[in-house]
């Protein structure tokens, strides 16, 4: 019935807030590995774009530009949207510049 997905697409929704706010705490108490690992699991499965994001995030954060530029190539072989594929080309720029500085 309308009504049971409505309450299933609820609790997605919820789910997804949850994971959203753990990825969140994690960055925030500086758990950048903690947060791949555990979106790299929960992403196995789900295949999401904002848990792909994170885990290119949390790469970053621990200093892994050159695995971080490498999810980023993934990420644009993948479906995106246009603004997408622009956020993630500017991104690869910024990884790319950090990682020549450090050079």
């Amino acid at each position: 019935s309308t009504l049971d997905r409505s309450s299933a697409a609820s609790d997605v929704y919820k789910r997804q807030d949850q994971l959203n706010g753990l990825w969140r705490k994690l960055s925030r108490a500086s758990l950048f590995s903690e947060a791949h690992d555990a979106f790299t699991f929960l992403n196995k499965d789900l295949n999401d774009s904002n848990f792909q994001f994170y885990i290119i995030r949390s790469l970053e954060n621990q200093g892994k530009l050159k695995e971080a530029i490498t999810k980023v190539d993934i990420a644009l072989k993948g479906k995106l949207s246009k603004d997408q594929k622009e956020y993630y080309l500017k991104y690869k720029v910024d990884l790319t510049k950090k990682l020549t500085a450090l050079k």
